[in-house]
């Protein structure tokens, strides 16, 4: 019985303390503030040549959702073209090269750059962007469910770009190309065949770590090169 009327007694103590604390908020013009979700991501960027990019969100990162196709660093510097096979064969500086010196594959599948143009110190990338780490590709590789589904997730599904079209869905809107490359000999190879995009580590003197998918496969690879190879770039928002 004492119990009982200790927890009424609590009752009308609480209550009214309840009451007057919700108007004093009230009249105070105090609101429960919700969370942001999600917060506005820009749709597109340019580089320094205004060639215009789509922009991703992969889980917590936002990529350029086309290779990179400017003829300046972010400063307005030309990057130099090169044309010639046995120039770009001794090439130690930045340079970029058209596959095939086809313009009409470049303007759908960007440019190929050496890795001497994603280090130099000019910057490739728009300023608030960045050539992506090999760290980075590895965050890319996790969103996408691991190395062995990443590839499908990232190829576009336009079957006539490819020789072969193996698992590809796009699904993460990355719209990979199979771009091909130039080799450090100079010669244009593997276009249809594979996607490789570089990051910006360096492996040894010589090499530097990159990305590729294939015609066959679902994997996103992970290997080194040569640095005077010209692969495509892909531009991270830092």
């Amino acid at each position: 019985m004492r119990r009982y009327f200790y927890d009424l007694r609590l009752l009308f103590i609480v209550f009214p303390i309840s009451i007057v604390l919700f108007f004093s908020s009230f009249m105070k013009g105090e609101k429960i503030k919700p969370k942001t979700i999600n917060k506005t991501v820009p749709t597109i960027v340019k580089d320094a040549d205004s060639n215009v990019y789509s922009i991703i969100v992969i889980g917590k990162q936002q990529w350029m959702g086309e290779n990179l196709k400017t003829t300046h660093y972010s400063n307005g510097k030309i990057i130099p073209y090169v044309k010639d096979s046995g120039r770009w064969a001794i090439f130690n500086s930045g340079a970029y090269a058209i596959y095939g010196n086809d313009t009409s594959i470049s303007r759908k599948n960007g440019l190929l750059y050496n890795w001497f143009a994603v280090n130099d110190s000019q910057k490739i990338c728009p300023k608030g962007w960045h050539i992506p780490t090999d760290a980075d590709w590895n965050v890319l590789d996790e969103s996408l469910g691991g190395t062995n589904l990443a590839g499908g997730k990232m190829k576009d599904t336009v079957l006539v770009n490819w020789i072969n079209a193996f698992g590809n869905t796009n699904e993460s809107g990355f719209n990979g190309l199979p771009s091909g490359c130039r080799t450090n000999k100079g010669t244009f190879s593997s276009l249809g065949f594979y996607g490789l995009w570089w990051s910006s580590t360096e492996n040894y003197a010589t090499y530097a770590w990159y990305r590729c998918v294939n015609y066959n496969s679902t994997d996103l690879f992970r290997h080194y090169y040569y640095k005077r190879y010209g692969f495509s770039i892909r531009c991270l928002k830092d």
